[in-house]
């Protein structure tokens, strides 16, 4: 695990972890085969997951043996209140509506922290780190 997109990153070491990551990691922290992690962007093969970033070629959807789908797919809502949608990829787009907390999301495609779908008043996009993969 690292601290940015790229080998020009230092490495996370096992104490920089959260008590979260540590249960899912070995003691050079990285992380231990089969666990699974939200990805909320990727960024030239990385991928950005709550306690840092990991290449995405070691990374897989569940449920699939394609790294190249950790990108897109469906997605479950994970919010307290009521996600913003919006017209486009940041939060100075205008606001069209909210999603409700377990709203599900087909065909997502995430990139640079932003979930973007195809509703039937166009494309929409929300913020990726309230996503989790369904």
């Amino acid at each position: 695990m690292r601290t940015g997109p790229g080998v020009n990153y230092a490495k996370k070491s096992y104490g920089q972890l959260t008590a979260n990551a540590k249960a899912h990691a070995y003691s050079n922290g990285c992380l231990k085969q089969g666990t699974r992690v939200t990805v909320y962007e990727c960024t030239n093969g990385w991928a950005r997951i709550p306690s840092g970033w990991v290449s995405t070629a070691y990374l897989s959807k569940a449920g699939s043996s394609s790294v190249s789908t950790a990108k897109s797919g469906t997605y479950v809502v994970d919010v307290n209140t009521r996600l913003n949608v919006r017209t486009g990829p940041g939060t100075n787009y205008r606001i069209t509506g909210t999603l409700s907390d377990g709203y599900t999301l087909y065909n997502v495609t995430i990139s640079n922290g932003w979930g973007k779908y195809q509703a039937y008043t166009g494309t929409r996009y929300v913020s990726a780190q309230y996503l989790d993969a369904a």
